[in-house]
C-alpha cells in the first residue's frame, strides 16, 4: 500500500482512472455543450448544483477532503450540513449541474453518451469509496443506513 499526502490509495491505478475520467468527461461536456438552449430552469438547477457543491466543501473544510475516492489516514464521519441527508453531495452537485444540460440537448448528441459515461463512472467511484469508508470508519454501515447516497430519501 503506498502512502500518498495522508492518502492511503488502494488501487492507484482505478483511483486516479476514476478522477480522470471524471474531470475529462466534465471538461467535454462543457466544451460540447450548446450553450444557447439552456433555460431559466437549467439555469436553477445550475446555480442550486454549484450551491450544494459550495456547502458540502465548506462542511469538510475541517477535516479536508479528496478528489480521489481513497480515504485520509485520519479521515472521519462527518455526519453534518448536507451530508447530514446525503453521503455523496459533490457527486449529486456534478450530476445535478449537468443532467439537466444535457437534457436541453438534441436526443441524437454526443452529449448524452457522455454524460451516461460521466454517471456510470460517478457511480462506480461512488461504489469503491463507500466499500473504502465501510473498511476505514466502523460507524460508517450506521450512517448508511440512515442517509441517502445521492438523492435525499430515494437513492
Amino acid at each position: 500500500m503506498k502512502i500518498n499526502r495522508k492518502t492511503a490509495i488502494r488501487s492507484p491505478l482505478l483511483s486516479h482512472s476514476l478522477v480522470f475520467f471524471q474531470f475529462g468527461l466534465a471538461a467535454l461536456l462543457m466544451l460540447l455543450m450548446d450553450w444557447q438552449r439552456l433555460t431559466l430552469t437549467t439555469l436553477f438547477f445550475m446555480v442550486a448544483a454549484i450551491g450544494l457543491g459550495l456547502w458540502a466543501v465548506w462542511t469538510m473544510r475541517t477535516v479536508g477532503f479528496n478528489v480521489i475516492p481513497d480515504p485520509h489516514e485520519a479521515c472521519q464521519l462527518v455526519d453534518h450540513g448536507p451530508y447530514r441527508w446525503i453521503r455523496h453531495p459533490m457527486y449529486t452537485s456534478i450530476l445535478l449541474f449537468f443532467w439537466p444540460m444535457v437534457y436541453t440537448q438534441p436526443l441524437t448528441s454526443i452529449v448524452w453518451l457522455l454524460m451516461l459515461l460521466l454517471t456510470v463512472n460517478m457511480l462506480i467511484k461512488l461504489h469503491y469509496e463507500e466499500r473504502l469508508l465501510v473498511d476505514k470508519i466502523p460507524c460508517y454501515r450506521d450512517y448508511q443506513q440512515r442517509t441517502a447516497k445521492i438523492v435525499p430519501f430515494i437513492f
